[in-house]
């Protein structure tokens, strides 16, 4: 049975927490487990991610915590200074690219296999509402801007100075150069005032296109080469505005028209760039002259979040142990290269709930749960994959099976839906499990149309009375198919009496479930059907069942009275050897030999 995990959340909203915009914002919530009680004085696992657009939209930011509630159940957290994916910058998230919801995901046990308990919108916050009224300020009334003296002045922003610089009106005839380091300056050469504007190459910048975690291309175009030949053309970026080519660029000789280059290392290596980032890119060309950029444009790099699916499981097959196919696909690898992905799975018949394995090693490490992969080295396409996964499953068992996946932008690990299925039930099966707190074990005689369900026959048998002494009263035990039918006509008449048919009583307390029972006649004759093959697993777990020609001994009692005079008296026992019931005295099966010698073989089911 799953076990359902219920979280109600207090969110007591995002508050200031310094006199600066605080990177950061302060968040509380109440734990209740599935029976509604507080959850105290326990350190839990928890997951925020704030997703995009709609409660289930991309998450631009994930990060975990594991605070310890307190005796109301309560965990006050701050979001922002968790433990961030590899790749997740709380301080960029676009806040006006709205809307955005938190969503929350818990383990009560403080570990990783978070449960999602919900999400909701995030609202204004004053930053928010600051940052709206900063729109409409108006320019011209700021009490500190910088002032020109002339007609013609210009304000540039000095990166060295890190202050707003104004560069007074030059010269008729004077043309602007920018130096290395940004700083703007009159060139003293004098040119023709019909070929001022051609002096230095004119640039124009194109959106940058194949956006990846890691890199992108930059466009530019040269429309006109200046006073002089090209000498250098590129593309610049920076995280900051108006990139230089002192800083990150390309350089390629090019006369004129189209141009790109490669923004940062599709190789993932040293010179990648930063994933989830924006970044300020400018064309440039360069001639005898100076050097002449084009607009500035902006783009963003990939999340590096991969979206993925667990296919359905397909073609399984057990002989001795069980096989299938299974499967993964990607439909998004977050704009870098997959480095791994395969499948985990476990046995949830072994653990009795829900449990998710993490990915350890490139090899399975048991049958009961692992890690198959399917690739390791990485590739760079979405696609699907599908893989054989042979003897890795024990019959009987259910199974969880989980698609994953990890990419170069971080350690995370990306995984896709839930998979379950159910390995059969085969007639003569071993049946060996732990129910309710206690071992039963079987062999399987009769199975369900679809394998999952069945009856099993009990590993060893007792030598025991029908009824302890005659009461000459036919108990109406008389069903041929449900012995559990019988025991209960058993129970309704004698209740605590139970204990003077020892037969019934033997099957009825062998486990604290009382599902064990003595057969019916048709049901031991089930068992007949498949003799030779429970036979045979009985030599290896238990006591075979009797095989002898004696038609006095080696019987094995029914649960079902004859109809007519013979029913006070007798029950019917079954002989496997010769495949025949015969009425048999309830009190002394061998008709006043002291000494019986018949048997009770329980059933149960599945």
């Amino acid at each position: 049975m799953k076990r359902i995990l219920l979280f109600i959340f207090l969110l007591t909203g995002f508050y200031i927490i310094s006199a600066q915009v605080p990177q950061k914002m302060s968040y509380q919530a109440v734990i209740r487990n599935s029976s509604n009680q507080l959850v105290a004085n326990q350190t839990i696992g928890v997951e925020i991610s704030i997703m995009q657009y709609s409660p289930n939209g991309l998450p631009v930011y994930i990060e975990t915590h594991t605070p310890t509630t307190n005796a109301n159940g309560l965990i006050s957290i701050e979001i922002g200074t968790g433990t961030p994916c590899v790749g997740c910058s709380f301080q960029y998230i676009d806040w006006s690219a709205g809307p955005y919801y938190l969503k929350m995901g818990t383990d009560l046990r403080g570990g990783q296999n978070y449960n999602v308990s919900g999400s909701q919108q995030i609202l204004s916050i004053p930053y928010a509402l600051y940052a709206k009224e900063a729109e409409s300020v108006d320019f011209q009334n700021i009490t500190n801007r910088p002032t020109g003296q002339n007609g013609g002045d210009i304000l540039y922003w000095n990166a060295n100075s890190q202050t707003w610089d104004v560069l007074p009106v030059g010269l008729p005839g004077q043309y602007l150069i920018v130096g290395n380091n940004g700083t703007l300056a009159w060139n003293t050469m004098y040119v023709d005032s019909s070929q001022f504007d051609h002096v230095v190459p004119t640039v124009r910048t194109h959106p940058v296109t194949d956006v990846h975690a890691f890199y992108g291309i930059g466009n530019g175009e040269i429309t006109d080469v200046g006073q002089s030949g090209i000498i250098a053309a590129g593309i610049c970026w920076s995280l900051n505005p108006h990139p230089l080519v002192g800083g990150n660029h390309t350089a390629s000789v090019i006369g004129f028209g189209h141009f790109s280059g490669m923004m940062g290392d599709s190789m993932e290596g040293y010179s990648k760039l930063l994933p989830d980032t924006v970044y300020y890119v400018r064309a440039y060309a360069t001639n005898t002259q100076g050097t002449g950029y084009g607009e500035q444009v902006t783009f963003r790099t990939r999340d590096g979040i991969i979206t993925l699916s667990t296919e359905d499981i397909a073609n399984l097959n057990c002989t001795t142990l069980c096989s299938n196919i299974a499967g993964i696909d990607i439909h998004t690898a977050g704009g870098a290269r997959i480095t791994d992905c395969g499948i985990v799975y476990s046995n949830k018949t072994h653990f009795g709930t829900s449990y998710r394995p993490v990915p350890a090693s490139h090899t399975t490490t048991n049958t009961i749960t692992g890690t198959y992969y399917f690739i390791s080295g990485g590739q760079v396409d979405t696609i699907a994959y599908y893989q054989a996964l042979s003897n890795l499953f024990y019959p009987q068992s259910e199974y969880e099976v989980y698609a994953f996946a990890k990419n170069r932008t971080a350690t995370c690990t990306y995984y896709g839906d839930k998979k379950t299925f159910k390995t059969p039930y085969r007639v003569g099966d071993y049946f060996n499990r732990v129910v309710n707190g206690e071992l039963v074990q079987g062999i399987i005689f009769e199975v369900t149309p679809d394998q999952q369900h069945g009856k099993m026959i009990m590993l060893d048998e007792v030598p025991l009375k029908w009824r302890t002494t005659h009461n000459y009263t036919a108990e109406g035990t008389t069903n041929l198919t449900n012995g559990m039918a019988n025991e209960n006509i058993i129970l309704n008449a004698y209740g605590s009496g139970i204990s003077n048919y020892p037969a019934f009583n033997y099957c009825y307390t062998k486990h604290s479930d009382h599902l064990w029972y003595l057969p019916a006649l048709h049901e031991l004759r089930s068992i007949h059907t498949n003799f030779a093959n429970i036979n045979a697993i009985l030599t290896t777990y238990g006591t075979p069942i009797s095989y002898s020609s004696d038609s006095r001994t080696n019987r094995y009692w029914t649960s079902t009275e004859p109809t007519g005079p013979l029913a006070p008296t007798n029950a019917y026992s079954y002989k496997f050897y010769y495949s025949t019931e015969a009425p048999t005295d309830k009190v002394n099966a061998n008709e006043g030999n002291p000494t019986y010698n018949v048997f009770v073989r329980c059933i149960r089911t599945f």
